[in-house]
């Protein structure tokens, strides 16, 4: 069965619930969980199929289902979710749109910066952020983020402070099995990233210049910075818990 672990805020008390999919599913390819209050969101692209509830409830009823596939999920409000897909024409990445009534709209726009192979080189985060109505992308593999409004028509490219401005991948092409694969290892700049009211957190895979070598093996470093002034602002330093590394994070308020 699908569950979903809660732990209240000061990380004391956890309880376990089990996840009720209507109508009843077997197999899933890539299911994602998402929250926005009070909605839970369970999503797979590959099916493709979102499922959503009411935290609390745990009851989760397909929510719209043979519209797009997609690749990375992220929900905006009541009625909206942006998604990323691979285009059927350009076979790039884009950004695309759901608009769930009684029907479900779909929005698609090649937002995404190619450099080499448009799927690779255009990996990387995608957020919302509720307060202020608006997309991030932060990618993977280069120092830039893309503020996009939340009807996808329009974007605003800023940096991150790490000097990468150049995807470093190799890719190849299997003609036989018509499908893409790195060639090399990529260069990761941004691992994570989260947004809150005015401010992008990023979680940076490359050591910052004037950072000791000591506190880069003892810490996660997140930068943040005010992405409505294009401003970096400061860094914070989440150190291991024993040998481990963060592996992911959320911001809410201040904490």
């Amino acid at each position: 069965p699908l569950t979903v672990t809660v732990v209240d805020s000061i990380l004391k008390h956890k309880q376990q619930f089990i996840i009720k999919v209507v109508p009843p599913r077997d197999l899933f390819y890539s299911l994602q969980l998402s929250i926005v209050m009070p909605y839970f969101y369970l999503s797979d692209g590959r099916s493709p199929i979102v499922y959503r509830g009411i935290v609390g409830e745990w009851v989760a009823n397909v929510w719209t289902e043979n519209t797009a596939y997609f690749n990375a999920f992220e929900p905006m409000d009541t009625r909206t979710a942006a998604f990323r897909a691979i285009s059927s024409t350009s076979r790039d990445h884009i950004l695309g749109r759901f608009e769930v009534e009684d029907t479900t709209k779909v929005t698609v726009n090649p937002l995404l910066d190619k450099q080499t192979d448009g799927i690779f080189d255009t990996g990387g985060i995608l957020r919302y952020n509720s307060e202020n109505k608006k997309l991030i992308y932060v990618y993977s593999y280069k120092n830039e983020y893309l503020v996009i409004d939340d009807l996808l028509q329009s974007k605003v490219i800023h940096h991150t402070i790490d000097t990468i401005s150049k995807v470093r991948i190799k890719t190849k092409y299997n003609a036989k099995a018509k499908a893409r694969s790195l060639a090399s290892p990529a260069w990761t700049v941004n691992n994570r990233a989260r947004t809150f009211k005015n401010y992008l957190f990023v979680n940076s895979a490359v050591m910052g210049k004037l950072e000791p070598e000591e506190m880069w093996d003892r810490a996660s470093i997140v930068d943040v910075y005010n992405f409505n002034r294009d401003r970096y602002e400061f860094s914070i330093y989440l150190t291991n818990i024993k040998e481990f590394k963060m592996s992911d994070f959320i911001v809410n308020d201040n904490k």
